[in-house]
This record gives structure tokens, sequence and C-alpha cells, in this order.
């Protein structure tokens, strides 16, 4: 009767530790793709800014996706009516460029799928502290709905 005693806090404790360092893992994300809900911005290829403060809606063929707020980030609209395709991006950067590229207009947007990573590449119009005329600006935007 002493060993079974002596036995069960035994088995309590090897189950506690076991339980304990159980852990579900983090989420990571896949090659080529961001966590979900991360954001990546850049301008004519300098500082790249990353936000977790990601918003994404789907209304029939068209999702829209806000990243960072309203002083940095980017609203993207993405169109999947035909072939996925930008209409359009407003970028706030801290840098200063605050700029636009719209379907149709100046400017060139494309867009590619990874899982649920979007990279989306163009030129925006806008304008930049350097200069008091409108300039094109390269941009990057990664984000992960």
């Amino acid at each position: 009767m002493k060993k079974l005693v002596m036995l069960t806090p035994t088995l309590v404790l090897v189950a506690g530790i076991a339980v304990g360092c159980s852990s579900t893992p983090p989420l990571r994300a896949r090659p080529g793709t961001l966590a979900p809900g991360t954001a990546q911005l850049s301008v004519q290829g300098e500082k790249v800014v990353t936000t977790t403060a990601v918003r994404c809606s789907t209304v029939g063929s068209h999702t829209m996706i806000e990243a960072g707020g309203a002083q940095e980030g980017a609203t993207v609209l993405l169109s999947n009516a035909g072939p996925l395709a930008v209409g359009f991006v407003r970028i706030r950067q801290p840098g200063g460029f605050i700029g636009d590229y719209n379907q149709g207009l100046e400017g060139d947007a494309s867009v590619t799928v990874t899982g649920s990573t979007y990279d989306i590449t163009g030129s925006a119009l806008g304008y930049d502290p350097s200069s008091v005329e409108p300039t094109k600006q390269p941009f990057t935007i990664r984000v992960s709905c």
C-alpha cells in the first residue's frame, strides 16, 4: 500500500510536466508569405514599414485592404471579377510621400497572391516633401489577410 501512495504523486507530477511543456507553437508564415494580419509597405525601395493593423473585407468580387493607420499605411482595392487586378492604391508614408494609383489613369500596378499573401507592386503619382511638383514613385505592398 505504501508503494501505491508513493507512486500516485509521481504520476501526477509527470503528467503535469507533460501538459505544461506541450504548448501550441506560434503561427509561422510559409515561405514567400507573411503571417496572417501583417503588412509591409515600401516606397522607392526605401524604409519598409511593417504593421499588424490589417483589415481585409470582401464584397462580391472586390477586396478592400486597409494596412496601417491614418498617418502611415496604405489602402488597396483588388478585383477578381476577371483576372486578379488592382483597382486603386492610396499610400500614406511617414517619409513624406503621399500618392495614388488608379486603374486606367497614370501609373501602373500588378498583384500576385501566394496563399493569403498579396504582393502588390507598381508606381503611384503623388507628392514628396523634396519636390513641389507631382512625382511618380515605385511602391511595394505585401499584405496577408
